[in-house]
């Protein structure tokens, strides 16, 4: 065998080592930004947390009316680095009762079956799967701007619970 014919072998050794190396490198990182999860939760006072949901939900509509308190978690799974990263989104936001026809006039009601949901972490202001049920349920988009997950309304109570998601 030449010279030349060692070297290039050698090289291709080399090559196939650094190429199995990289798949086993990004394999694992993909493994553990799967795994990654983190919440981002609005905090403060009933005035700050109803702040800065509107501004939140402003982004997409002007509001039909002010809301009396507001609550908000976004939980991510993944860090967005090496993979994709999923989100999920959980709003209560309480007006009065006379103000929820303002909010139903601008939206879709919900084509398919809801799906219960709920944030990984219990919070005692997000919908129990009992009183899910008594619920009627919008499309998210028009609140949102998001295609996935619904509106759920109890009109006496004033309470809107919005549920969104990322796939």
């Amino acid at each position: 065998m030449s010279d030349c014919a060692v070297i290039s072998t050698g090289r291709s050794h080399i090559a196939v080592g650094v190429i199995v190396v990289l798949g086993l490198v990004l394999t694992g990182c993909s493994q553990n930004n799967a795994s990654k999860f983190t919440e981002h939760e609005i905090s403060g006072t009933t005035a700050q947390r109803v702040a800065r949901t509107t501004a939140i939900l402003e982004k997409t509509h002007p509001l039909p009316s002010a809301l009396i308190e507001a609550q908000f978690l976004e939980e991510q799974t993944g860090d967005g680095n090496l993979g994709p990263s999923d989100f999920e989104a959980f709003y209560r936001i309480d007006v009065t009762p006379t103000d929820i026809p303002a909010w139903t006039s601008l939206l879709t009601p919900l084509a398919s079956k809801a799906e219960f949901a709920a944030p990984r972490r219990a919070h005692g202001w997000w919908v129990s799967a009992g009183a899910f049920g008594a619920l009627r349920f919008y499309e998210p988009a028009a609140l949102t701007g998001k295609a996935h997950g619904w509106i759920g309304i109890s009109p006496e109570q004033g309470v809107i619970y919005i549920y969104t998601f990322t796939m």
